[in-house]
């Protein structure tokens, strides 16, 4: 059984497995995973029965090439 993480906004998302693992539109992710959803993806994250630990970005990055150096 998984629980609920989080009900993703409909804005482009990041989402890093820490620790466990989570299930998002019928697929287990492990730890280590990074899922990158773009715009418009709404839907639920669940955490596996021993929990997860996540890291969720919401938004576009912006101006990213200004933000890159080299």
């Amino acid at each position: 059984m998984f629980n609920e993480v989080c009900d993703l906004a409909p804005n482009a998302t990041e989402i890093f497995v820490v620790i466990g693992s989570i299930k998002y539109e019928g697929n287990t992710y492990p730890q280590g995973s990074w899922l990158r959803l773009p715009e418009g993806y709404t839907s639920n994250v669940y955490a596996n029965e021993q929990g997860a630990t996540v890291y969720i970005k919401q938004g576009e990055f912006v101006n990213l090439a200004s933000e890159v150096t080299s």
